[in-house]
């Protein structure tokens, strides 16, 4: 009876697709981030650069 409840289990893929949502917005927020880290010092620096250029 485990086995075969197991087994079912196994093989019912009605919830496949909220998993691959999930992992799929996982991958993109994780790119996001990494992104952010990348250029952000670098972008937050070009920012400044325009900012003083306008007070100046």
């Amino acid at each position: 009876m485990l086995s075969n409840w197991l087994v079912r289990l196994w093989r019912d893929d009605r919830g496949a697709s909220s998993v691959e949502y999930t992992l799929l917005v996982m991958l993109i927020a994780v790119f996001i981030i990494l992104a952010m880290k990348t250029f952000g010092t670098a972008v937050s620096s070009r920012y400044d650069e325009a900012a003083s250029a306008f007070t100046n």
